[in-house]
C-alpha cells in the first residue's frame, strides 16, 4: 500500500508518494525490495526507494499505481490510487 503526503508548501505541488509500508514476505529468510516502480498517468519512474517526491504540474485528476520488485525479482501487484486531486 501507499500514500500521498503533502509536503506543506503552499506554493508547490509537491507530493511524497510513501510506500513504505511495503514489505517482502519473506524478509526473515533475507528477502526484501530492491524496486519501486511509480506511474503517474502512463509517466513511468523507477526508483530504488519506497518513497519518491513529485511535483505536479497543475492540480487536476491523476491516476498513481505503484507496485515493487522482491530480491527475487518477483513483481507485486499494483496498487493504485485511482483519481488523486494535489
Amino acid at each position: 500500500s501507499f500514500e500521498m503526503v503533502g509536503l506543506n508548501n503552499l506554493e508547490s505541488l509537491e507530493y511524497k508518494i510513501d510506500a513504505s509500508k511495503s514489505f517482502d514476505a519473506d524478509d526473515k529468510f533475507g528477502g526484501g525490495l530492491v524496486l519501486f516502480q511509480y506511474v503517474i498517468d502512463n509517466d513511468t519512474t523507477y526508483h530504488p526507494y519506497n518513497t519518491m517526491n513529485y511535483i505536479f504540474p497543475e492540480i487536476r485528476d491523476y491516476v498513481i499505481s505503484v507496485k515493487a520488485m522482491d530480491s527475487d525479482s518477483i513483481w507485486s501487484p499494483y496498487q493504485t490510487i485511482g483519481v488523486f486531486t494535489p
